[in-house]
């Protein structure tokens, strides 16, 4: 933008003056990660950045060398959206609960095992495999997914009881919060979509394509062109399902 964006007018004053205020009601107090001179004036303590140029984990590693907290809640400066509220619901919900974060989980299995909810895309295949683990999701369609095909794949399972589903369009982080707050809170929600998940599991799909596949290649006609060897009818050498 060419500017610094903390510094925007918003609501009468600063951008950044409306998130530190939010992170302070939430948390008891904020600081300011950035030049002090630029910042000095707003009444908020802040700190130089250790690591200049390195973007937001720079920040907030940063950060992590300042406090002596066991837990701290960090936020960008440019979100004007931010609510006390909807923070207030994140430390509640971390309370007891401790998180792991992975760039990459090759072991899906165990993750969807030891779940109590996923929040997911709503290909097909993550659709499938939330049904066979009878895991309660709650979906949020990719936009631009071909002929709009997770949408319709999110409609079917909400519909039946299986998943909720949120549009990206009219998503925000307190409705998904609240979402996920409401299914890890009701077990008897969960077990009913549990239920629902049952009827979308087919383990017996891939050998019925086969046999629909090898029915109908041994029924259709064959006209070999001239010189062509004979067909070897009813077999499919390679079937990928």
């Amino acid at each position: 933008m060419g500017c610094d964006k903390a510094l925007l007018p918003f609501r009468g004053g600063a951008l950044v003056e409306s998130v530190a205020r939010a992170v302070e009601l939430a948390a008891g107090s904020a600081v300011l990660v950035g030049n002090p001179r630029l910042y000095e004036h707003l009444g908020y303590r802040a700190i130089p950045d250790l690591y200049p140029g390195a973007g937001p984990l720079g920040g907030i590693l940063t950060a992590l060398h300042d406090t002596s907290a066991d837990w701290n809640l960090v936020t960008a400066c440019d979100m004007p959206g931010l609510s006390a509220e909807f923070l207030r619901l994140l430390i509640d919900a971390a309370a007891g609960r401790p998180a792991v974060v992975r760039a990459f989980l090759g072991e899906m299995a165990a993750a969807l095992a030891a779940a109590d909810i996923a929040v997911s895309r709503a290909g097909a295949s993550s659709l499938a495999e939330f049904a066979a683990c009878r895991l309660p999701s709650i979906l949020i369609p990719y936009p631009t997914a071909a002929g709009d095909h997770q949408f319709h794949n999110a409609c079917a399972f909400a519909r039946s009881g299986a998943a909720r589903s949120l549009q990206q369009d009219h998503f925000a982080p307190e409705l998904l919060a609240e979402e996920i707050l409401g299914l890890l809170g009701d077990s008897k929600r969960r077990a009913a979509m549990q239920q629902a998940l049952g009827a979308w599991h087919r383990p017996e799909a891939a050998a019925q394509i086969a046999d629909r596949m090898l029915h109908w290649s041994a029924r259709a006609p064959s006209v070999p062109a001239a010189g062509a060897p004979e067909p070897n009818t009813g077999k499919l050498g390679v079937l990928n399902v």
